[in-house]
């Protein structure tokens, strides 16, 4: 049987090293992301409901910040205009793969 503690620890430790991993090509997650992270994290949602949830709540802020858009993002299948937004999004995304992977 797997301890839930060491199993946490092995989570939390992929997730630290993905956001290590990401910080060397300058992407820093979102308080959003780091607070979705700990849910996966303590296995109360899947990483694909991780992204999923990333994913809505991106395009929520799109939505909501239209207005204030850069207009500089390069094209995105969420339709993000902003740069900045775009590039919190594809942090928050990367972390997460990044800390799936390292579970292999």
């Amino acid at each position: 049987m797997v301890d839930l503690v060491d199993e946490e620890a092995r989570y939390k430790k992929a997730v630290d090293s993905a956001i290590g991993n990401n910080a060397l090509s300058g992407f820093t997650p979102t308080e959003f992301g780091l607070a979705v992270f700990e849910l996966w994290i303590a296995r109360q949602i899947t990483a694909t409901g991780v992204i999923h949830v990333l994913k809505q709540h991106h395009a929520t802020l799109e939505k909501m910040l239209a207005a204030d858009s850069d207009h500089e993002a390069q094209e995105n299948l969420l339709k993000i205009t902003d740069s900045k937004r775009l590039k919190d999004y594809e942090a928050d995304v990367t972390t997460m793969r990044l800390a799936e992977m390292a579970l292999w």
